[in-house]
């Protein structure tokens, strides 16, 4: 049974979703999930009765096998589109996270048993500068990360 917070009826989509911005030697690790042609930052859906923090330390044990040492709060995003004729409204948590496990120097993959399937997750590190070139999402968080802005708080909503 999935427990992920997701809300969905005839025309809305309802996502409570956390993400973690890892940095090492000024680069920034990005994922994307095999068969998509944009990257996102590691994390993923809250669990109903679970509060951020735990879904933060959950996503980032199950996505990047690793404990969080320390975490700080950036950025409360809020993002409304439309995909495939359904309103898509996102509700994200945003942290920078320091983990107590070294990870990978270079780009590497893990394949994660999410609910009845397997993803295939490829991890990149990458500049501000790299990160300008490719399409991360959402790109308000991009802005951000390209911006240096993560040292702050940030509250955005995106309606379009």
């Amino acid at each position: 049974m999935n427990n992920d917070v997701r809300i969905k009826n005839d025309l809305f989509n309802f996502h409570l979703r956390v993400a973690g911005v890892v940095t090492k030697d000024d680069k920034f690790l990005v994922q994307r999930i095999e068969g998509y042609d944009y990257y996102i930052l590691p994390g993923g859906h809250v669990q109903l009765g679970e509060n951020i923090i735990n879904a933060l330390k959950r996503e980032i044990k199950e996505e990047l096998n690793c404990t969080i040492k320390d975490y700080k709060y950036f950025c409360y995003h809020e993002n409304f589109y439309t995909n495939k004729g359904r309103r898509e409204h996102w509700s994200e948590h945003y942290f920078t996270v320091c983990v107590n496990e070294e990870l990978p120097e270079d780009n590497w993959q893990i394949t994660e048993k999410d609910g009845d399937e397997e993803k295939i997750l490829n991890y990149y590190w990458m500049t501000k500068e790299q990160i300008s070139e490719i399409d991360l999402k959402p790109t308000s968080i991009k802005k951000i990360i390209v911006e240096n802005k993560i040292d702050s708080y940030n509250f955005i909503v995106d309606d379009n």
